[in-house]
């Protein structure tokens, strides 16, 4: 979920076990998240260096992403692609 990944921060990254922690979730519980070995290769240069308690997917400018951020340039692509009905980020 797009808002899930938006709040996760350095921390929530376990590279030893291959997991991210979501703390908040919509069901209100946390749960771990397996990854792939892509995506430890992802998150491994997404987070190295950083503090602990920084958020990982930040805007360009260095800012936290917002709700609907993603909305409409997603759009944009599925009217470009003539994609009927369009996608959406969940």
């Amino acid at each position: 979920r797009y808002g899930e990944l938006t709040r996760m921060k350095v921390r929530d990254l376990n590279l030893d076990s291959g997991t991210v922690l979501i703390r908040d979730s919509k069901s209100g519980k946390a749960r771990h998240v397996v990854l792939t070995g892509e995506g430890r290769v992802l998150f491994d240069k997404l987070t190295a260096g950083h503090p602990q308690d920084q958020i990982i997917f930040l805007r360009d400018d260095g800012d936290p992403c917002k709700p609907a951020q993603p909305t409409r340039p997603l759009k944009e692509d599925c009217d470009r692609g003539n994609i009927e009905p369009p996608i959406n980020v969940h």
